[in-house]
């Protein structure tokens, strides 16, 4: 199960509310070696003035299609 596990120091470079969802964040975030656009849903936890900066992300699903960003 954590044999597939990735963890990324990475930078949230923007932020934007999704359109379509009440939950969602769209980030655009560069991990030293790619720009990822990146969808969280965290919107009622975090504050959108608080979404740049040095983050770290831990994911271990294959990447689909959710809601269009």
């Amino acid at each position: 199960m954590f044999n597939k596990l990735s963890i990324r120091a990475c930078t949230i470079m923007e932020c934007n509310p999704h359109p379509e969802s009440e939950k969602l964040y769209v980030s655009k975030v560069w991990d030293g070696e790619n720009d990822r656009m990146i969808g969280s849903g965290v919107k009622k936890f975090i504050p959108i003035e608080e979404m740049k900066g040095m983050c770290i992300i831990v994911s271990n699903l294959k990447p689909k299609k959710m809601i269009d960003f």
